[in-house]
């Protein structure tokens, strides 16, 4: 690195210049961003082709099961869970993952219960 800490990476990010990257390298002389990562493990059981994708957690892409996803139950008789990306409490945004509102009347003291778009609000 610049202060002899780090290896940078060394990705060449103008040809003209051949100036390099410098992130921080993670794997093979690459940062993250091109290349250090551990690419997701699935094979396509049909086609054999391995995908490219950078893992999340567990060696798979968010895609391939490599994030956690809504146990929302959307079907009562089948138990199917709704699958989509979790974002807080096992849920996603759609069935309840969200924060809520953090209002409260003043004069009830209810507090809001639809989700937060911005500040809290």
């Amino acid at each position: 690195g610049s202060h002899g800490g780090r290896d940078t990476c060394d990705f060449v990010i103008d040809a003209i210049t051949k100036a390099k990257c410098g992130n921080i390298a993670v794997r093979g002389g690459k940062c993250c961003s091109h290349g250090g990562r551990d690419t997701c493990d699935f094979v396509d059981a049909s086609t054999k082709a391995k995908c490219t994708k950078p893992a999340v957690r567990g060696g798979k892409c968010g895609s391939h099961g490599g994030r956690d996803t809504c146990d929302f139950v959307i079907d009562a008789i089948t138990k199917a869970k709704c699958g989509n990306i979790a974002v807080r409490g096992g849920k996603c945004c759609s069935h309840g993952g969200r924060d809520t509102c953090d209002f409260v009347d003043a004069s009830t003291k209810a507090k809001c219960t639809k989700p937060a778009v911005r500040g809290g609000k």
